[in-house]
């Protein structure tokens, strides 16, 4: 509790400090019920955080939303995922630009945990590129990796032929 009061601390580097803090405590405690519990408070208080438009803070909340992602489990943040979203498409404000990778690395998090059709339906009109290039790379990665094994195979298929020949005496 000392460390999500904190959130309303003074300074801005105190509130990034104990946004910060929450994301070393959830990743320690990932798997009590007290993370699944306290998350939804906890995510929505970080994400008022973004108003303010410090680029520590915000870069800390990021960094907090992204933790949730990964560890909290996924009935739980299911819940809020259109929260999630919205703390990385709308409420950042001036500085999206400035944390366009963040927000891209967030967004392929969210994809390979829910998939297209949970993330897509919530994701803004003016972020729908971001999807579509993020779905386009994951397609592409799929093909490669598909080709790649083909290539295995018959390599393998190729070198099994000529084992039983004898050449040259």
């Amino acid at each position: 509790t000392r460390l999500a009061a904190a959130l309303v601390a003074e300074t801005s580097v105190m509130r990034s400090a104990a946004v910060l803090g929450l994301c070393v405590a959830f990743v320690q405690h990932r798997n009590t019920a007290g993370i699944t519990q306290h998350f939804p408070a906890l995510l929505g208080t970080a994400c008022l955080l973004l108003q303010e438009e410090s680029a520590e803070v915000s870069r800390a909340v990021l960094t907090f939303v992204k933790v949730c992602c990964a560890v909290v489990p996924t009935d739980s943040l299911r819940d809020q995922l259109p929260r999630v979203i919205s703390s990385f498409c709308h409420e950042l404000g001036s500085l999206k630009a400035k944390f366009a990778t963040r927000c891209k690395g967030l967004m392929r998090k969210l994809l390979q945990r829910f998939g297209e059709g949970h993330v897509r339906p919530l994701v803004p009109q003016e972020d729908l590129p971001l999807l579509e290039y993020l779905l386009r790379q994951d397609r592409r990665r799929e093909r490669r990796q598909g080709d790649k094994k083909e290539n295995l195979l018959e390599s393998d298929d190729e070198a099994d032929e000529g084992e039983g020949d004898i050449v040259g005496d």
